[in-house]
């Protein structure tokens, strides 16, 4: 309002914010900062269709009908070879899965847990049988963790219908002539005709437990819990670059190394709370939705190890990319779509047991598959350090390279 006249020269918003001239001028306006954006460009379009890619490969297995697993190395064990059709079965197993014959369990699972097979078959009978005594068959599949679902069922049909299809042919190529008198009695026993076959993880044939599906999840989720400590990390390191208090903390003598070992422990001890509180949510939370508690049967020490040198990593990439990075948004930006892409190949997005057994090989490219491989074989109780140690080695000298490197580029900034 002028005082003078009376008149309200207050400009009014009626009229204006829907002139087209004005619109095609913001318009333009946002088309050339997002233009300069370059960075905050790419990862918009480069990371979807790398996502798009890497789990089109992935589950490429999982959402075909037609295809047929691949079956890795069998390792055979006939812990009933009096039994009739469980010796002959056996033969069987091994000529058509070109399967490796065991005597012994503990060499099975040593060949299991060292790669040399992926799968273990152990036939036995639920009862002591006599030479000619038609037995059940009683089947348990020995599987790693990180085998693929679809393989273990696959083979599990087979068994299934080589057992039913050709158990005729299997009871009289053993029996003598009494059994093939008895034969059309016996095979009206549906013990006999079907099988039973349990599957059995390693560890819980190691450890004698069976563990729930929070034991399994928890590790992968936990792995990326932590490295998502890069986009409030980078946030604020991008930010004390802008405002001058790096530059500040120069001039009073504060070096690199100071500013950056004093971001490790303050984001560290915050990665510390987030394994604190999802390891109550898998104790005290999981249980009220009716599933089975996490067990903290495992050795913490391990445990507090394989989180640290997880956590390193996951700084040193937090700290390398807020280095490099020219503002809070192209830094979260980055970083999240980065993670996200880590993840799908790490085996978090999608579990590697689901992923085709070519691919699996593939989670050795992502730390976040070495922090997933090393966590899941702590909480499902492996007690050999020798297991878990080279995936924490990885982890530390990644975060380390990174560390050094961001060091690097602010000197370099300075």
């Amino acid at each position: 309002m002028n005082e003078s006249t009376g008149i309200d020269r207050t400009p009014s918003l009626r009229g204006s914010i829907f002139k087209p001239q004005v619109v095609w001028s913001l318009l333009i306006k946002d088309w050339r900062c997002l233009r300069h954006d370059r960075h905050g460009l790419a990862a918009l379009f480069i990371m979807p269709a790398l996502f798009i890619l890497i789990m089109s490969l992935v589950m490429q297995e999982a959402m075909s009908y037609d295809h047929q697993p691949q079956l890795p190395a069998i390792g055979i064990i006939n812990q009933a070879p009096a039994a009739l059709g469980h010796r002959q079965l056996a033969k069987r197993l091994q000529a058509e899965l070109s399967g490796r014959v065991f005597t012994d369990q503990a060499a099975l699972l040593t060949a299991l847990q060292t790669k040399d097979i992926g799968i273990g078959i152990v036939l036995s009978s639920p009862a002591t049988t006599d030479a000619q005594d038609i037995a059940p068959l009683c089947v348990d599949l020995l599987v790693d963790d990180m085998t693929p679902v679809p393989v273990v069922n696959a083979l599990r049909s087979r068994i299934e219908q080589s057992w039913g299809r050709q158990l005729p042919g299997l009871l009289l190529a053993d029996a003598d002539p009494l059994a093939r008198a008895l034969m059309p009695s016996s095979m009206l026993d549906p013990t006999l005709i079907r099988p039973q076959i349990d599957i059995k993880s390693l560890y819980e044939v190691k450890g004698h437990t069976r563990f729930g599906a929070v034991q399994r999840v928890l590790p992968a989720w936990l792995a990326f819990g932590i490295f998502f400590i890069v986009l409030p990390l980078s946030a604020v390191f991008v930010q004390e670059r802008r405002l001058g208090t790096l530059s500040r903390l120069q001039t009073m003598g504060v070096g690199n190394g100071s500013v950056i070992l004093a971001k490790a422990l303050c984001f560290g001890g915050v990665n510390a709370v987030q394994v604190l509180v999802m390891l109550l949510v898998g104790v005290f939370l999981v249980p009220q939705l009716g599933l089975q508690a996490l067990s903290l049967h495992f050795d913490w020490l391990a445990l507090g190890l394989m989180t640290a040198a997880t956590s390193l990593a996951a700084l040193g990439l937090a700290l390398a990319l807020s280095a490099w990075a020219h503002s809070v948004e192209q830094a979260n930006l980055i970083g999240g779509a980065l993670n996200v892409m880590l993840a799908a190949i790490g085996g978090i997005m999608v579990p590697k047991a689901v992923m085709p057994l070519s691919l699996q090989t593939m989670t050795a490219l992502s730390p976040l598959g070495w922090a997933n491989d090393g966590l899941a074989r702590i909480f499902l109780g492996e007690q050999q350090w020798s297991q878990w140690l080279g995936d924490a080695a990885r982890l530390s000298v990644f975060g380390i390279a990174l560390l050094c490197l961001a060091a690097w580029q602010l000197r370099a900034q300075r």
